[in-house]
C-alpha cells in the first residue's frame, strides 16, 4: 500500500495519508489544522510506504480533531419527557421516530410465537416542544408517553477538542423483569406464604407503597414447574404474583418511568405492619426470554433486589406500561445454571 502526501493551500502544512485502495482519492478541506479553510492537494505518492505520518507541530496552530456529528438516542421506556445527552457540543438538528402498532389482524396470527417488535413500526413525528438545555443536552416533550428513537445531527462542523467532552453513551439497556405484570421471585424464606412490600418512586419524586401476600408460582409464570431451586449452592423457594393486580393507581398516580424497589419481606401477614429489610441474595428476581413460555426460562442470570434501595432507585428497575424493566448491567450471572430441586 502506498502513502499519499497532501499539502494545504492555506496553512501550507503537509500530511501523509494511506492510499484509499477501494475508492478515489478525493481533494478535500484541510484536516491538518483546526479551523483552517484551505484545501488539500496531492503532491507526492510514496509507493514503498504503508503507514501515514502525523504533520509536524507548528507554533500557534491547533491540530484538527475530527468531531462527533451524529448521535442516536433510543428511548426504551414510554415517557412524555425524553432526556437526551448527546455531547455533540452544539444545538443539533433532531428527527424523532415513535413506535406505532402495525395494521395487522391479530386474529390471523399466533401472538405467542410472534416477536412483539414485529408488531410495531417507527413513524416520524414532531415533539410538542424541544428544550435546548446546553450544548450537550436536549429535552424532548410529548403530549403523551412515547418510546422510539431520536436522531441528532450536529449543525456545525467547527472542530473542537473532544478531550474536554464526555463521550456520548448509549441509552440504558433494559430487559423485562416481568411478563404481563407477573413478577417471579426466589426467596430464601421457605414459609408457605410471605408478605412482600414494593415501593414505587414517580419521576416527580413521589413515593407509593404496595404490599402483596405471595405463596406459590402462578401458571402465568414461565417458572410454574419450579417449586424450589438451587442457585449458587443455596436453596430457594419460587413464588410469583401480579404486581398490578387491577390496581388503578398504576398508569395514573404511578406513571410510566417510575422506579421500583423491594422495601422488605415478612412472615407477619398483616398488611401495614413493619417489614424486614433485605439481606444480600435473600430475594432474587427471575427472568424469562421471549416468547415467555416454560422452556424460555433464563437460568443463567438473576436480579438481586437487595442491590436497589431508596438511595439508588432512580433507574435500575423501571415501570413501563404493565411491566417492570431492569437494567442489563444490574443482572448477576450464575454458574452452574439455576437447577430445579
Amino acid at each position: 500500500m502506498a502513502v499519499i502526501t497532501y499539502q494545504c493551500d492555506v496553512c501550507n502544512r503537509i500530511i501523509d495519508v494511506p492510499q484509499n485502495k477501494k475508492g478515489l482519492e478525493v481533494v478535500q478541506r484541510c484536516t491538518i489544522t483546526g479551523g483552517c479553510r484551505g484545501k488539500l492537494s496531492q503532491i507526492d505518492v510514496k509507493v514503498d510506504h504503508i503507514r501515514g505520518n502525523f504533520p509536524e507541530r507548528v507554533k500557534d496552530l491547533t491540530d484538527f480533531v475530527k468531531r462527533k456529528t451524529l448521535y442516536d438516542h433510543t428511548q426504551s421506556v414510554k415517557l412524555s419527557k425524553w432526556e437526551v445527552v448527546h455531547n455533540l457540543g452544539v444545538a443539533p438538528t433532531i428527527q424523532v421516530f415513535v413506535e406505532r402498532p402495525k395494521d395487522i389482524n391479530l386474529n390471523e396470527i399466533d401472538i405467542s410465537v410472534i416477536d412483539p417488535n414485529s408488531l410495531v413500526e417507527l413513524i416520524e413525528t414532531v415533539p410538542d416542544s424541544v428544550e435546548i438545555v446546553d450544548g450537550n443536552r436536549v429535552t424532548l416533550n410529548f403530549s403523551q408517553p412515547e418510546k422510539g428513537v431520536a436522531q441528532l445531527i450536529a449543525k456545525s462542523t467547527k472542530p473542537q477538542d473532544l478531550q474536554t467532552q464526555n463521550v456520548a453513551v448509549d441509552e440504558i439497556q433494559v430487559v423485562g423483569l416481568t411478563n404481563d405484570s407477573e413478577l417471579t421471585i426466589a426467596t430464601k424464606n421457605s414459609d408457605s406464604i410471605i408478605r412482600v412490600g414494593l415501593t414505587f418512586k414517580t419521576p416527580d419524586g413521589v413515593f407509593f407503597e404496595r404490599e402483596y401476600l405471595v405463596d406459590n408460582v402462578s401458571i402465568k409464570s414461565a417458572w410454574v414447574d419450579f417449586e424450589q431451586a438451587l442457585i449458587s449452592g443455596t436453596k430457594y423457594t419460587i413464588r410469583s404474583f401480579d404486581f398490578i393486580d387491577n390496581d388503578p393507581i398504576f398508569g395514573s398516580d404511578i406513571p410510566n418511568g417510575s422506579a421500583m424497589f423491594v422495601r422488605g419481606t415478612s412472615t407477619d401477614l398483616t398488611i401495614g405492619n413493619p417489614l424486614t429489610l433485605l439481606n444480600r441474595r435473600e430475594v432474587l428476581g427471575l427472568l424469562t426470554n421471549y416468547p415467555y413460555q416454560v422452556q424460555d426460562k433464563n437460568r443463567e442470570q438473576y436480579f438481586d433486589f437487595q442491590s436497589v434501595t431508596i438511595a439508588n432507585v432512580n433507574s435500575q428497575t423501571i415501570f413501563d406500561e404493565k411491566d417492570l424493566l431492569i437494567e442489563i448491567k444490574s443482572l448477576s450471572s450464575v454458574f452452574p445454571s439455576i437447577l430445579r430441586i
